[in-house]
Formats: structure tokens, C-alpha cells, sequence
């Protein structure tokens, strides 16, 4: 089978979406659009994983190569996206990852890429280690919270909360490596 091959984007603005076609098994569709004009999607967030290792989609009829990490993640998200018909993006296979000005252009979309997706889809891989436990603990956890925003709505405490929520340290992307990294 012929291995898959990029048209070239016609705008800077552009961005390939990936679409389900009917059947079994995750048959693909690429499909080019404006990011302010793009039909709801859902936008893919994972680590390419190992990239030696890898698995073989169909895209517009052709092979395309992706990591095993991501074919978990399509394999996950493929019935919940082609049960509501949308379409979704994953970067290594929406952008031409052996076009170096294609990248570069894209990479500068990412931001708009992600908030114009009506959901991002988080991948942290398969289930393992009791994650069952974890995630039903965090609904616990949104439930109370739920219930807590109700009471506080409104009120001085959680304007003050909002406005140390926005200063600029919560919108750099190492927060999270620094701000747990010590014992």
C-alpha cells in the first residue's frame, strides 16, 4: 500500500483536521480548513512516545506511520468522536513533520489551534496502576468543588482566589516542574 503524502497548506492560517470514516477499525480522512472556520473538533493532547516503535493508520487510503502511544490514544477516542461525528487533531499526524517550514508555521498556531477545539482530549496513557482509583477520586473531588463554588459564588474570598489565579507566574509553562520538584 502507498505510504500517506502531504498536499501543501495554501494559507498560514490552514490546519489539517483528521475525520473517522465509517467502519470497524480507525480509517482516517484528512481534512483541510481555516482554523477560524473549522467544523468542531476535539484537540489531542499526548507524548509522541517511543518513536521507534510504531503503528500504521489509514489516511485518504494511504499508510501513515504513527507511535504506539498516539494509536492508544485513537484507539481510546475513536468511537466517542466518530459516534458524534467530529473531527480531531493530533499534531504529528496534522502537520508535516518533514516540512520544517510547515512545522514552524503550525507550531505558531498551537495556542489557536487548542482554544478554538470545542474539547482538548488529554492522553496519559492507558489504564494502569489503580487510575481507575485515581480518576474516580478527582470526581469526587469536582463534585465537592461543584458544591463549594455554589456556596462561595459570588463572594470576597473567591474574587480574592480568581486574582491570584491570574497573575502572570500561573501562565509560564515550567510551573509545574518547579513548583513540584523540590522534596
Amino acid at each position: 500500500m502507498a505510504r500517506f503524502s502531504y498536499e501543501p497548506l495554501q494559507s498560514s492560517r490552514a490546519i489539517r483536521l483528521i475525520k473517522f470514516l465509517p467502519g470497524p477499525d480507525p480509517t482516517c480522512q484528512i481534512v483541510t480548513v481555516e482554523v477560524e472556520k473549522a467544523p468542531p473538533y476535539i484537540a489531542l493532547s499526548y507524548t509522541w512516545g517511543c518513536k521507534n516503535l510504531s503503528r500504521v493508520i489509514l489516511m485518504n487510503g494511504a499508510e501513515i506511520p504513527i507511535t504506539v502511544n498516539l494509536a492508544e490514544a485513537i484507539d481510546a477516542i475513536f468511537i466517542f468522536v466518530r459516534e458524534r461525528s467530529m473531527m480531531f487533531w493530533a499534531d504529528s499526524i496534522c502537520i508535516n513533520q518533514a516540512d520544517v517550514h510547515e512545522r514552524s508555521r503550525q507550531v505558531r498556531l498551537m495556542n489557536t489551534i487548542y482554544r478554538s477545539a470545542e474539547m482538548v482530549a488529554i492522553w496519559l496513557g492507558p489504564a494502569a496502576h489503580d487510575s481507575d482509583l485515581a480518576f474516580d477520586k478527582m470526581k469526587e473531588w469536582k463534585a465537592r468543588f461543584d458544591g463549594l463554588k455554589e456556596q462561595f459564588d459570588g463572594s470576597e474570598e473567591l474574587a480574592a482566589l480568581r486574582m491570584i489565579c491570574r497573575r502572570p507566574w500561573w501562565k509560564r509553562a515550567w510551573i509545574v516542574q518547579e513548583g513540584t520538584i523540590a522534596n
